[in-house]
């Protein structure tokens, strides 16, 4: 098995290719298997001058010497931790989505009615429940719209 980091603020407009030979040359005891690859969605990458990539050693003991240390690429000196695989099953609590980490997540949804508030601040204008369903509640699912919670084992996505 290998061993992979995920390298943060990364520049964008420089090659994977690029990226490996840094690694190896400027941290001393360093080799990278495989090829690495970008988390950032290339769809995204146009518009940024920073994301993540992924590389992979073949021992433990490198990983953890790239997540103590600093790694240093391209005159930058950058952090990097152990890559966490994501069940794509679980949900997010704060935006109700699935396959991310609710740490790094940016929105913010409902679980019962799919605005833009958390489901903690979910109320209730005629009996004033608060962050829970009533029996004035119109669900509304923020992954497919359909009558019922984000969370209910009725939504298909």
């Amino acid at each position: 098995p290998w061993f992979k980091v995920v390298i943060y603020k990364l520049l964008t407009n420089h090659s994977l290719e690029v990226l490996k030979e840094e690694i190896e040359i400027f941290n001393k005891g360093l080799k990278v298997v495989g090829n690495p690859f970008c988390l950032t969605l290339e769809s995204r990458r146009g518009n940024q001058n920073f994301g993540s990539a992924c590389v992979a050693f073949a021992t433990e003991q490198e990983a953890q010497r790239a997540i103590r240390g600093k790694l240093y690429i391209l005159g930058q000196s950058l952090r990097a931790e152990k890559l966490r695989v994501i069940d794509n099953s679980k949900q997010c609590s704060k935006c109700q989505g699935f396959g991310h980490l609710e740490a790094k997540c940016s929105k913010v949804a409902c679980q019962i009615c799919s605005e833009a508030h958390h489901t903690s601040l979910h109320k209730c204008n005629s009996c004033l429940s608060k962050g829970k369903p009533c029996v004035h509640t119109i669900f509304k699912c923020v992954n497919c719209s359909k009558p019922y919670a984000a969370n209910s084992q009725n939504c298909e996505i």
